[in-house]
């Protein structure tokens, strides 16, 4: 009569080196059976590497270092007219690149199904466009009152991105004002931080992330220039 045993390693119970090695030829022993000692210890190395390699895929679950994205965009038309167009919702889903629906659930909020293309995502992404603030002096700077018109307008947006598995958050804040450039009559000042990434986004590339959403950005601007005629 043969009978066979079997011995079930938990990686959590086991360290790796000899230790571990030692502890599975005493356990082999106890069960009648006989452990060459390199096999030993392949089984604790190899229960080892699997809690590092669970404890590193936990780790990219959601990654830490920021994204940062930041420039200066000038326009022929005036500030206000810029500025209208960046902080009206509706425009906003005209302009951006792959949109392929959008409603507006609220006077505050865009929200958009975006095919973006990129490598690193399959499919589509839900995004939603939080409008958190605008500058008050929007609603009151006129041709007239000079003292309005010269301040800068600002605005700022939570983008959230959300597909299988994956999720992006960015803030963004645009501050618009007049150009130093003589050439042009506005300038747009942007910047976007990439606050969170969450899931398999994680464990993509910064260089990859950042040449996909520079390529989505000047997109972006080029049809905001057509849309001002600018």
């Amino acid at each position: 009569m043969v009978v066979k045993s079997r011995i079930v390693i938990e990686p959590n119970r086991f360290a790796a080196g000899a230790s571990g090695a030692g502890l599975l030829r005493k356990l082999a022993v106890c069960c009648g059976h006989r452990l060459d000692c390199n096999i030993g210890m392949a089984a604790a190395l190899a229960a080892t590497s699997f809690t590092e390699a669970a404890s590193r895929a936990s780790r990219l679950v959601m990654a830490s270092e920021p994204l940062q994205f930041g420039g200066v965009e000038h326009f022929t038309a005036s500030s206000e007219r810029v500025f209208d167009v960046v902080t009206d919702l509706a425009t906003l889903a005209r302009i951006l690149p792959d949109v392929e629906s959008s409603e507006q659930p609220d006077a505050n909020t865009l929200r958009c199904v975006v095919r973006p293309g990129f490598s690193f995502i399959r499919g589509k992404l839900n995004v939603t466009i939080t409008r958190h603030s605008t500058d008050a002096a929007a609603d009151t700077a006129t041709s007239s009152d000079a003292a309005n018109a010269s301040q800068p307008l600002s605005a700022s947006y939570r983008v959230v991105s959300k597909a299988i598995g994956v999720q992006i958050t960015v803030e963004t804040s645009l501050r618009v004002g007049a150009a130093s450039d003589p050439t042009a009559q506005s300038a747009l000042h942007w910047q976007a931080v990439v606050t969170e990434r969450k899931g398999l986004v994680a464990a993509v590339s910064t260089a990859l992330i950042r040449a996909a959403a520079e390529k989505v950005i000047q997109q972006t601007w080029q049809r905001l220039g057509e849309e001002l005629g600018a």
